[in-house]
């Protein structure tokens, strides 16, 4: 059977607190990546000390790399596209470092050819305290995604999302906000294809602290589409929300 390489990008900023979990995804996860591709945004506290220990503590040097930015930049974007250049995997999957992704996911990645963007289902880790590395996974469940879905609302998560090599370097993630959402619309301009798994969480930690507002969201998005678009803004966001809670409803019942 064919195998492919997954590297895996984690991108952090002032995240000391969230590292210890991390490293036991990572652990986990270890065995099914061909790399683990650290990039820090210029932190001030702990975060680069605490990274580099966990690298050394296990002598990851030659699988696991760390690349800090000299100036702190204030959004993901620089990041993320370092973190891209750096990669050498046929799938290259994105992560900030409060982000958790079950294990079997990498799992599952490794035998599959890479030919679309693969995305899942975000799940705020504080509505069930119940990351495992090994939960298990449904990978019948999911959804198409086209670019006019695109065009009104981000429906690919970026937390977990698994890119083509191939398609990586069609473009870079804009400064500025929504940067994933400009960064997956102008991908499905060259004629990428989503999909979208509906019953895979990834679980992140601090969406309190990492996302805008909802009101000062709505006027971020209303200046990209226009506010005569923010009907179907809604309309996709309470379909995302429903998937979400189907997923908490067969997390509550595994657990």
């Amino acid at each position: 059977m064919v195998t492919y390489k997954i590297s895996l990008v984690v991108t952090s900023y002032n995240s000391s607190k969230f590292i210890k979990k991390s490293a036991q995804m990572l652990n986990a996860a270890e065995p099914f990546l061909h790399e683990v591709i650290f990039v820090d945004d210029c932190s001030n506290d702990e975060t680069q000390k605490l990274i580099n220990d966990f690298i050394s503590s296990g002598n990851r040097h030659k699988k696991f790399f760390f690349y800090s930015l000299s100036k702190n930049s204030g959004r993901p974007s620089k990041p993320r596209n370092l973190g891209k250049s750096k990669a050498s995997g046929d799938w290259i999957v994105f992560c900030d470092i409060d982000d958790l992704v079950p294990v079997k996911y990498f799992k599952y990645l490794r035998t599959q050819k890479p030919l679309k963007v693969l995305s899942l289902t975000k799940f705020p880790i504080e509505n069930q305290s119940c990351y495992q590395p090994n939960i298990s996974i449904d990978t019948d469940s999911f959804i198409k995604i086209n670019i006019r879905q695109l065009k009104f609302k981000n429906m690919i998560s970026l937390s977990g999302a698994a890119v083509p090599k191939q398609y990586i370097g069609l473009e870079t993630f804009p400064m500025g906000v929504l940067e994933d959402w400009k960064y997956w619309y102008s991908l499905a301009l060259h004629g990428v294809e989503f999909i979208k798994f509906t019953k895979i969480p990834v679980f992140y930690w601090s969406p309190t602290t990492l996302s805008p507002k909802k009101n000062k969201q709505i006027k971020r998005v209303a200046s990209l589409i226009g506010w005569h678009r923010i009907p179907f803004y809604i309309f996709y966001t309470l379909k995302l929300k429903r998937w979400e809670n189907n997923l908490l409803r067969r997390i509550n019942n595994e657990f």
